[in-house]
C-alpha cells in the first residue's frame, strides 16, 4: 500500500495517466493469474508488471476501466480477497463477469477504488452515484486471516502467533493485539471495559506518516511524540502528576516484523483518574520503508479504586506493557514483509530517505545507495590526508575501506571535493530540470557523505577526529577545509543557484543569511559539538569562550524554524559550557527567552538549564530576565506536567527571587499559587529532587511578609512539616525543608510567632538526627555537599527556634543530649563557615543559660 508521490510519478510513466494509489496484489481473471501492481487512476485501474516494464499483459489490455465495474465484494471467509463484479461490456472485454484481487490491505484498496469510481461517474454522467461495496461484518477475532494470500504468494501455511494464556486476540485497523479475556469491546473501535467495570482500555492506531514529514515537523523521535501526548492529555484532567515518563523497549516480535519499533511509557495520576500509557512507533513500514505509524495503548481507572486498594497502579502499567508487547501487523509474517525493492532502491539511490532509513535498510535488507563507492572515495581522500599528517588512528582503516567498497579499487583523487563532484555522474536528468535537480542532488550527497564519515564506516573513526586534526602542510589544510565546507553545504534556498565554496565568515556578511541559505543540519551539529565551527570565526577574547560573531551565529540558529531539535539542544549545551566565561548577554538572554516560548518541551528544558547556569555565573542575567517579564513564562512552565522542565524551572525561579523586586514580580505572575499547588500534589518518592527545589523556592519567596502570610494561610507550613516527619527524605530534601520551615519561623511577625509553636513536635527529631550524624564515625571532611548542607540547615533552624523560650527549654532537655552535639560542632569544620560560626557559639551560650534572651 502506498501513495508515495515519487513512486506514483514513476508508475504514471507506464500507465500514461496520473495515478493516486498503488498496491502489490495477486490478480486473477478467466485467463490470467499473476502478481503485479494494481494502480488506481482517475478513470481506470492499471495492472503494472512487477518489474515496471509495462502493463500486464500488454499496454492495451492492462487497463480496467471504471465503466466496466458495477460493484465490489469483500469476501467474508478470506479477508484479503476483493471481487470486482463487471458489467456486460466489462465481461465481454475480460472474458468473464468477475475479476479477483488479493491484497493484504484489501479494505484500504477497496475504499480507494470506490472513491475513484464515484468521481469518474460524476465526470462521465454529471450525476452522483456510489459504487456498491459489500463488506463482511466486523469481528474482533482474525481466525484464518489472510490464509488465501499466503497460499497465493508463498504457498505456506499460516504460522501466526496465538494469544497468551488468559488472553484473546483483537483486530483493530489491520493490527493484532492480545488483551486479557476479561475485557469486553464497547464499540469495535478500540474501546474496552473490564468485566469488573473498574478498568478501561483504549487502543488507538494512527495513520501512517512519511518519515520526511515527521522530520519536518520535529516529531522524528518517539520522545517528542510522548511529550506532546503527555501535554495534550493533561489538558482535559485536573491536578495531573506524572509518576513515570521514560523510553520503553517492546519486548516481543511475535510476527517476525522487520520494522523498527520504539516506545515511550507514561503513568499519571490526576484528581479523579489514574492512567498507564504506552506509545509505540513502527518505523520503515513496508512496502517503501518511508513511513512510520504510531500507536497508543491506554489503561485507566478511577482514582478512588487505587486509593482504596482495589487496583494497583503498577498493574495498570503491566497490563499496558503486555498489550504493547503483543502488538503486531495482522497476518502471517511471511506475507507482511512485502518490500517493493525496485522502488526502495530508487529512493536509496536518490538519497531522499532520512539518515535513520539508510542505516535500517543496510542492516535489515542489505540494501544501500548506489553512491556508496563515491562515499568511499570521498572518505578515502580524507583518510589519506590525515595519514600523511600522522593524524590517522590506524593505517588499517584504509584497508577496511577497500572491503567496504566490495573489493573494488578505491582511487585516490586529488581532493575530497573532487570526489564529491564525481557523484554528479550518478544521476541522469532531463535537460529542462537539470539545474535545480542537480543542485538538490548535491545537497543530498553532502548529507550522505556526512552520515558515512561520522562513525558509519568505522567504529573507531568519527568526524571529531577530522574536526580536531592538526595539519602542518598547507595543501592538506586546504583539501580538508574544502571537504568540511562541502559537508556543511551552505547553499542558497533558490535551487537554480549552484553551491559555491564560501567561507563561513564570508557568508555571515549577508544580513539575510538564514533567510536565503540552507545548511546540512547534521554536519552543522557535529561541527558545533566538535569545536570546528567556532574556530572558523573570530577568536574570542581572553576572558571569553565564545566570540561575538559565534554568539550571533548561534542565536540566529536558535530561532531558525528549519533548525532541528537536536541542533538547537547542542547550541544550548555549547552556551552552558561557555557560561563560566564572559558572555554577550544582550544577544543570548533575549534569544533563550524566545526559545522558552517555543512549543517543544525538550527545547524549553534545554533553554531553562542554560539560563540556570548563566544566572549562577552572571548576576546581570537575572536583571535582564526580570525586565523581559520572564517570570510569566516560568509560571506557565510550572503548569506543564514534565518533571525535567518543572525541576529546572524551579531552579531558575529560585535564582530569580533574590531581591524584593524579583519576588514581587513572581507573585504578580501567580508563582505563589502555582508553587502551593505543586507542593500539595507532589508526593511520589521518585520526586525528591522536585520537592527539594520546590521547598527552596518557597523558602526564598517567604522573605516577603505578605507572601509568607498567604502561604501560611494556604497550609504550606503544615505541608512542609508533614513532609519532614512522614516522608522518607534524602539529605538534600531535609536540608531544603529545614530552610523553608526556618523562613516561616523567622522573627518579625505575628505569623512567625504562632508558627514557631507548631514546630515543637519536630524539634526532638531534628536534634536526634543532627546528633546521629555528628556522633557517627564518619569524619566531617568525608561528608558530601548534601550532608553538609543538612548540618548547616539544622544549625540555622535550631538557632532560629531558640528565640522562643519554650523551645529553648526543650532543647535543654538532658535526654536530647543537644549540649554534647553542639560541643562537638564547635570543634568541627562548621566553625570555619561564616554562616554557622557565630550561631553555634550563641546557641552554646543560650543552652548554658549564660546569655540574655535576644
Amino acid at each position: 500500500m502506498s501513495a508515495d508521490r515519487a513512486a506514483l510519478q514513476a508508475l504514471a510513466v507506464r500507465t500514461k495517466a496520473p495515478v493516486r494509489y498503488f498496491e502489490l496484489v495477486k490478480f486473477k481473471s478467466s485467463d490470467h493469474n499473476v502478481t503485479c501492481f494494481l494502480a488506481v487512476g482517475k478513470h481506470a485501474l492499471y495492472l503494472v508488471r512487477r518489474s515496471l516494464g509495462g502493463l500486464y499483459p500488454n499496454d492495451q489490455s492492462g487497463v480496467i476501466f471504471f465503466a466496466f465495474i458495477r460493484s465490489m465484494d469483500e469476501d467474508a471467509e478470506d479477508s484479503t480477497q476483493l471481487k470486482l463484479l463487471l458489467s456486460e461490456s466489462g465481461a465481454r472485454a475480460w472474458m468473464g463477469d468477475t475479476l479477483t484481487v488479493w491484497s493484504k490491505n484489501r479494505h484500504a484498496l477497496a475504499q480507494q477504488i470506490q472513491v475513484a469510481w464515484n468521481t469518474d461517474y460524476i465526470f462521465r454522467f454529471g450525476q452522483v452515484r456510489h459504487l456498491h461495496l459489500t463488506s463482511p461484518p466486523s469481528s474482533e477475532t482474525s481466525q484464518g486471516f489472510m490464509a488465501s494470500l499466503v497460499q497465493f504468494f508463498q504457498g505456506e501455511k499460516d504460522s501466526s502467533a496465538q494469544p497468551f494464556k488468559g488472553c484473546k486476540e483483537v483486530l483493530h485497523s489491520a493490527y493484532r493485539f492480545f488483551i486479557p479475556e476479561s475485557y469486553m469491546s464497547q464499540d469495535h473501535a478500540g474501546h474496552f471495559l473490564h468485566q469488573n467495570r473498574l478498568l478501561e482500555l483504549e487502543i488507538a492506531v494512527h495513520q501512517p506518516v512519511s518519515l520526511a514529514d515527521l522530520e519536518a515537523s520535529h516529531h522524528n523521535h518517539i520522545r517528542w511524540a510522548g511529550l506532546e501526548y503527555k501535554r495534550s492529555i493533561s489538558l482535559s484532567l485536573k491536578d495531573v502528576m506524572i509518576t513515570k515518563s521514560s523510553s520503553y523497549q517492546k519486548r516481543l516480535n511475535l510476527s517476525k516484523d522487520i520494522c523498527a519499533w520504539t516506545g515511550w511509557e507514561i503513568t499519571l495520576i490526576s484528581e479523579d483518574r489514574v492512567m498507564a500509557i504506552i506509545l509505540l512507533r513502527r518505523q520503515f513500514v513496508p512496502p517503501l520503508a518511508d513511513t512510520a505509524q504510531d500507536f497508543s495503548i491506554r489503561v485507566e481507572c478511577q482514582r478512588w479504586a487505587v486509593d482504596e486498594g482495589k487496583v494497583e497502579e503498577q498493574n495498570l502499567l503491566e497490563e499496558a506493557r503486555l498489550i504493547a508487547d503483543s502488538t503486531m501487523p495482522s497476518g502471517p509474517s511471511n506475507v507482511l514483509q512485502q518490500i517493493y525493492p525496485d522502488f526502495l532502491q530508487a529512493k536509496l539511490d536518490t538519497l531522499v530517505l532520512p539518515e535513520s532509513a539508510w542505516a535500517w535498510t543496510e542492516k535489515t535488507l542489505k540494501m544501500r545507495p548506489s553512491c556508496k563507492k563515491q562515499a568511499c572515495i570521498f572518505v578515502n581522500s580524507i583518510l589519506k590526508v590525515l595519514h600523511e599528517e600522522h593524524q590517522l588512528p590506524s593505517s588499517e582503516l584504509l584497508e577496511e575501506l577497500v572491503a567496504m567498497a566490495d573489493g573494488e579499487e578505491v582511487p585516490l583523487v586529488i581532493s575530497p571535493l573532487e570526489a564529491a563532484q564525481q557523484a554528479k555522474q550518478l544521476i541522469q536528468l532531463k535537460e529542462e530540470d537539470s539545474v535545480e535537480a542537480m543542485n538538490a542532488w548535491m545537497a543530498r550527497v553532502a548529507r550522505y557523505f556526512t552520515y558515512c564519515l561520522n562513525g558509519v564506516f568505522f567504529e573507531s573513526f568519527h568526524l571529531d577526529q577530522v574536526c580536531n586534526a592538526v595539519l602542518t602542510q598547507k595543501p592538506n589544510q586546504v583539501k580538508l577545509h574544502e571537504a568540511m565546507l562541502f559537508l556543511l553545504h551552505a547553499r542558497p534556498k533558490d535551487l537554480t543557484q549552484k553551491w559555491e565554496l564560501k567561507e563561513l565568515k564570508q557568508l555571515l556578511l549577508d544580513p539575510e543569511l538564514f533567510e536565503k541559505y540552507d545548511f546540512n543540519n547534521h554536519a552543522l551539529q557535529a561541527f558545533l559539538e566538535f569545536g570546528w565551527l567556532a574556530r572558523q570565526l573570530k577568536a574570542p577574547k581572553q576572558e571569553e569562550k565564545m566570540s561575538l560573531e559565534f554568539t550571533q551565529f548561534l542565536c540566529a540558529l536558535l530561532v531558525l524554524p528549519e533548525a532541528s531539535i537536536d541542533l538547537k539542544a547542542a547550541i544550548c549545551r555549547t552556551i552552558t559550557w561557555a557560561s563560566s566565561g564572559q558572555l554577550h548577554m544582550a544577544l543570548l538572554v533575549p534569544t533563550l527567552s524566545s526559545v522558552l516560548k517555543q512549543r517543544n518541551i525538550f527545547l524549553k528544558t534545554c533553554a531553562t538549564v542554560t539560563l540556570v547556569n548563566m544566572t549562577k555565573c552572571h548576576e546581570p542575567v537575572k536583571d535582564v530576565l526580570t525586565r523581559m517579564d520572564a517570570q510569566a513564562t516560568l509560571v506557565e512552565h510550572l503548569g506543564i506536567p514534565d518533571d525535567d522542565l518543572i525541576y529546572y524551572t524551579l531552579m531558575l525561579t529560585t535564582s530569580l527571587s533574590r531581591t524584593t523586586a524579583q519576588r514581587l514580580a513572581l507573585q504578580k505572575c501567580g508563582a505563589v499559587e502555582e508553587l502551593v499547588h505543586l507542593l500539595q500534589m507532589t508526593y511520589s518518592e521518585s520526586k525528591d529532587h522536585l520537592l527539594a527545589e520546590l521547598a527552596s523556592s518557597v523558602g526564598q519567596l517567604c522573605n516577603e511578609e505578605d507572601i509568607r502570610s498567604s502561604m501560611a494561610e494556604a497550609k504550606v507550613f503544615r505541608r512542609l512539616m508533614s513532609l519532614y516527619t512522614d516522608y522518607p527524605c534524602s539529605s538534600r530534601l531535609r536540608a531544603k525543608l529545614m530552610f523553608a520551615i526556618r523562613q516561616f519561623c523567622t522573627a518579625g511577625s505575628s505569623t512567625s510567632e504562632s508558627l514557631r509553636d507548631d514546630v515543637a513536635p519536630i524539634l526532638p527529631q531534628v536534634i536526634e538526627e543532627l546528633s546521629e550524624l555528628v556522633q557517627s564515625s564518619q569524619p566531617f571532611d568525608t561528608l558530601d555537599d548534601d550532608q553538609t548542607d543538612w548540618l548547616v540547615s539544622s544549625v540555622l533552624l535550631l538557632y532560629t527556634l531558640a528565640i522562643d523560650r519554650t523551645l529553648l527549654e526543650e532543647m535543654r532537655d538532658p535526654e536530647l543530649q543537644f549540649k554534647e552535639t553542639l560541643l562537638k560542632l564547635r570543634f568541627s569544620p562548621l566553625k570555619e563557615l561564616d554562616v554557622t560560626r557565630e550561631r553555634i557559639i550563641e546557641l552554646w551560650e543560650l543552652l548554658r543559660g549564660d546569655a540574655e534572651a535576644r
